[in-house]
């Protein structure tokens, strides 16, 4: 088993060979913005993701699932 965080609430986990992503928030930093009914002035994601693009791509097409374990507008 391999888990690795992507950022914030984002994990790959990787289990004999599937490879599923959780709570996936994707977009650049900033670029969703302030999420509403919170107090909250910073613009969210908070950080970059830890690669580029074409690793995202790559890993991406090598998803085989996505698991949303609770309710954001980023997922």
């Amino acid at each position: 088993m391999k888990l690795q965080l992507w950022r914030n609430a984002t994990l790959e986990l990787n289990i004999d060979g599937i490879s599923v992503l959780i709570d996936p928030m994707l977009g650049e930093k900033a670029s969703l913005g302030k999420f509403p009914m919170t107090d909250n002035e910073l613009l969210n994601p908070l950080t970059d993701l830890p690669f580029g693009e074409e690793e995202l791509i790559a890993k991406l097409a090598k998803t085989d699932a996505v698991a949303v374990t609770h309710l954001h507008p980023d997922h």
